[in-house]
This record gives structure tokens, C-alpha cells and sequence, in this order.
């Protein structure tokens, strides 16, 4: 009984943590799309350029830590305890 229900509460943080990250890299996509343009021309184009790649890049590391934490991306320590205990 306490196995199902912490395999339920475990499986809806990983859905919420896929959900999350797919708000935020839409979000991020309408930000690229309609704000970042508009400062393009205020910044001037190396700067621009430095800003809206960097903002991938820390936008992608974002997304991995929230499915990390969330246990959406599973650990390699946690595979292998339940294949040895599946195995005993």
C-alpha cells in the first residue's frame, strides 16, 4: 500500500516537472519570438546576439535541474537499485 502511494506521489512530481518545463520553454520561445527584437535595436547586434544565446543556454540548464529535481530524469544510483532488487 505505502509502495503505490509513494509510486503515485513519485510519478504526478515528475509529471508536473515535465509540465513546468514545457510552460517555461514555450514561454521563453513567445519572449525570443516578440521581446528580444524589440531590445535588439537598443542593445545593438553583438549584444544582442550574446544576450538571446546565452538566455538559451541558461534556459536549458533551468529545464534540466527542474526535471532532475523532480525525478523526471531518473538517476543512475536509483536504476541500478531497483534492477538488484527486480534481480533479487
Amino acid at each position: 500500500m505505502f509502495m503505490t502511494m509513494s509510486s503515485d506521489s513519485n510519478r504526478s512530481r515528475q509529471i508536473l516537472g515535465i509540465v513546468i518545463s514545457a510552460v517555461l520553454f514555450v514561454v521563453w520561445i513567445l519572449v525570443d519570438m516578440y521581446i528580444f527584437p524589440g531590445i535588439g535595436g537598443a542593445l545593438g547586434y553583438p549584444v544582442f546576439e550574446i544576450v538571446a544565446y546565452g538566455s538559451w543556454f541558461v534556459l536549458l540548464l533551468i529545464i534540466l535541474a527542474i526535471l532532475s529535481v523532480t525525478g523526471a530524469i531518473p538517476s543512475r544510483s536509483k536504476q541500478q537499485e531497483s534492477i538488484s532488487s527486480a534481480q533479487q
